[in-house]
């Protein structure tokens, strides 16, 4: 007699493909989460002034995100400014990865 063999259940028309999409989309979810302190990090890291006396991290954090909103909004100019590049590359770099 021969056993049935147990494969998981397939959403797509197959596994490899679940697994794909499931990447596809955690690339997208975690880029659209992550994008503005992304771009704070740049900021940051790029900026050339410095503070008289040291500053709380976190109070930077604050104020470098108002600077971002102030001067662009929360829209494309704004936080998520470079989402494009970002997200086409994260999202192709996680569902290939969980294809394979």
């Amino acid at each position: 007699m021969t056993r049935p063999t147990s494969e998981p259940a397939s959403f797509l028309p197959s596994y490899s493909l679940d697994q794909a999409f499931s990447g596809f989309t955690a690339g997208i979810v975690s880029t659209l989460c992550m994008q503005p302190l992304d771009l704070l990090k740049v900021q940051l890291q790029v900026s050339t002034t410095t503070h008289s006396t040291p500053r709380n991290s976190l109070v930077q954090i604050w104020s470098g995100l108002g600077e971002i909103v102030k001067s662009g909004g929360i829209g494309r100019r704004g936080l998520y400014r470079g989402i494009g590049p970002n997200l086409t590359g994260n999202a192709t770099s996680w569902g290939l990865y969980f294809l394979w």
